[in-house]
């Protein structure tokens, strides 16, 4: 009995779009169903064995030492400046799109369907 094929590499042309195809046949090989280790991301909850911990509690002891007040606090509806004009500039220069940081939102996740 031969495997399923889901992803045919002779096909992609046909079935997805230029900007996809742009990414390359790697990443759409890496898509195939694997029989390795596969960490489950099922309710948000993150593989804490993976998590850089010391890292982590490094960056966050770092701007709360720099920005004590405004560490702590809810961020903007559309997300933080910097991160926005980072986002609208990498897209700018990658995928060649118009964008300025007044038109990218960041949100924080949702585990609501």
């Amino acid at each position: 009995m031969s495997e399923p094929v889901y992803w045919d590499p002779d096909r992609l042309d046909e079935i997805v779009s230029e900007r996809a195809r742009i990414l390359g046949r790697q990443v759409w090989a890496a898509a195939r169903p694997s029989a390795g280790p596969v960490i489950s991301f099922a309710g948000g909850l993150p593989d804490i064995p993976s998590l850089p911990g010391e890292l982590l509690l490094k960056a966050a002891r770092t701007v709360i030492d720099r920005e004590q007040k405004e560490a702590l606090q809810y961020g903007g509806t559309f997300g933080p400046e910097p991160l926005r004009q980072a986002v609208a500039s990498r897209s700018s220069e990658i995928e060649q799109l118009d964008l300025t940081s007044d038109q990218v939102i960041i949100t924080s996740g949702s585990a609501h369907g």
